[in-house]
């Protein structure tokens, strides 16, 4: 019997983890997980983030982190970043290109989430690959009480992208709602719609900033400053008030 499963249960009790999918590539999901994270810690909530992009992950990149390696202590203890404790597989690979088969994955996500120690952490987030494969089919059966956070922007391709992923998932995973990606205005939007007709709940939106990816080069601290209040306030509606003064 794979003992993994019920050291996963474990290492995650106790922990309320919020996990960020997506059917469709280039919503931003990355981005709003990286951005939730960060909102975590300014409410004051002890934040981790885990980055289970095994073949891309890039999470890293906007989280400015200089890529430190976990500590070996009873496990793997991922080092804290920024005021969030965060491990991705660039850490261990060091950033150098990962190509995995099916079972490959399901093997490295099982042993990730075995290992991995959130000492001190209250909320962890856990940024998964865009579709529907065996990364986020392994979470959604492995993590205890998870929360889907499905992300979405308002272009037919991506509504109907949401649309599947909702289909696919109900039922395995709590879905805790929908997050609205790169918004440009408008009094509705098809995601919205998309959200009232799935019976998902809308959990707000993330304005549209032009040359993100540029600013976040530039400066460490745009994701902070231009996407993270927005993304406080979906956070709001999953019951993450400020602590404290």
């Amino acid at each position: 019997m794979d003992p993994r499963p019920a050291a996963i249960r474990r290492r995650l009790e106790g922990l309320r983890t919020l996990v960020v999918a997506s059917s469709k590539g280039g919503v931003g999901k990355t981005t709003i997980s990286v951005a939730m994270a960060m909102s975590l810690r300014d409410l004051g909530w002890r934040a981790g983030l885990l980055d289970l992009d095994l073949t891309n992950p890039s999470c890293h990149h906007l989280l400015g982190s200089r890529l430190s390696g976990p500590l070996e202590d009873k496990g793997l203890v991922p080092p804290v970043e920024r005021g969030i404790r965060f491990l991705s597989i660039a850490q261990l690979s060091g950033d150098k290109p990962l190509a995995l088969r099916g079972h490959e994955v399901d093997e490295a996500v099982k042993e990730i989430l075995a290992v991995t120690r959130w000492p001190g952490v209250e909320v962890l987030v856990i940024d998964t690959p865009p579709g529907l494969g065996d990364e986020i089919l392994d979470v959604v059966s492995l993590v205890p009480r998870g929360e889907l956070v499905l992300v979405a922007t308002n272009s037919l391709l991506a509504t109907t992208s949401l649309r599947r992923a909702a289909e696919a998932l109900a039922g395995a995973s709590k879905i805790a709602g929908v997050v609205e990606n790169m918004r440009r205005g408008g009094s509705t939007s098809r995601v919205e719609e998309e959200a009232a007709r799935l019976g998902l709940r809308y959990l707000g939106s993330v304005p549209y900033v032009e040359g993100l990816d540029e600013l976040v080069e530039r400066d460490a601290t745009a994701l902070e400053r231009l996407i993270a209040p927005h993304v406080a306030a979906v956070l709001g509606k999953l019951g993450f008030e400020r602590r404290g003064g």
